[in-house]
This record gives C-alpha cells, structure tokens and sequence, in this order.
C-alpha cells in the first residue's frame, strides 16, 4: 500500500517534474499507469515539443478531415507550410483569430496556467491526427500528446480532494 504509493509518486515527480506539495489525484498509481500506458503508446516525452509538432499536426487532421468530407476536401487546408511560421494558418495566426484568444482567455481566467491554456487550445479539435498515430504506435506527435497529458495530470492536481462521505 504505502511503499507502492511513493514509490508510485516519485517516478510521477520524475516523469512530470511536479512541484512539491502538488498531488495526484485520485490516485499516484492511476496517475503513473496512464503516463506508462502513454509512453507504450508513443515512446517518452521527445526533446521537441508541441509547438514543432504543430505544423504536422493541423495538416494531418486537415488530410483526414478532407477524407471523410470528400465533397468538400477544398475547404482544407493539407499543406503543413499553410501552418509553420508565415503561413496563412501559422501558430501565431491562430492565437490572434478572436475564438481562440476567447478561449485561451477563459482557460486563464478558470486558473489554468497561460501556457497550457495556448497549448490546449492550438492542439484541440487534433482527435483524427492522433488516432493513427496512438494506433499504430508512432511517435509523431508524442510531444503533443504528452503535453496534453500534463496539462490534465497538472489540472487534476489543482482539483479539490473530495472529502470522504
């Protein structure tokens, strides 16, 4: 019980460099077979990060949004250049368009930490890149993935304890 359970949180602490005081709710050892599951899944957090992946990223879920809205497919935009830096689509770009500054804003505003809520928001609406991707255990877009899971497991930890009924 109690051995598992730290030995359970350091690793955590390890992996996600947690700030001391900050806990894993429900539980350290759910916390640590999710981030385990992951790293199965996509390998460890790469040295690159969600912003680098964030070109590839958009274009792919514009590819496979074309495929499923075949009598449409001009209306997306599948070049990864429209979503690097200067592109019509880039990073930058997106942040500035009034519904993502809305819901960064709100995020802010709600206690999330600024960069997870720029970070949430560039990659969200991401589901039909990231599915061939954690199905045929690539590393693509492990970065992202792993930022995302951070930002939950660092939202979670924020989360009242529920008190015991």
């Amino acid at each position: 019980g109690t051995l598992v359970t730290r030995v359970a949180e350091e690793q955590l602490r390890l992996r996600r460099k947690l700030p001391t005081g900050q806990g894993a709710w429900p539980c350290w050892l759910r916390s640590l077979a999710a981030l385990q599951l992951l790293e199965c899944l996509v390998g460890p957090m790469p040295t690159r990060t969600w912003r680098d992946e964030f070109p590839a990223l958009r274009a792919e879920e514009s590819r496979r949004r074309a495929q499923l809205n075949a009598d449409d497919a001009s209306q997306y935009f599948t070049d990864e250049s429209d979503y690097m830096p200067g592109g019509v689509f880039a990073l930058d770009s997106f942040l500035q368009e009034d519904y993502a500054k809305d819901a960064v804003q709100a995020k802010v505003a709600a206690g999330w930490a600024a960069a997870d809520a720029v970070a949430f928001e560039a990659t969200n609406e991401s589901d039909l890149a990231f599915a061939p991707s954690l199905r045929e255990r690539q590393d693509r877009f492990a970065a992202t993935l792993h930022t995302r899971c951070g930002i939950a497991s660092r939202l979670a930890g924020y989360a009242a304890v529920p008190q015991e009924r």
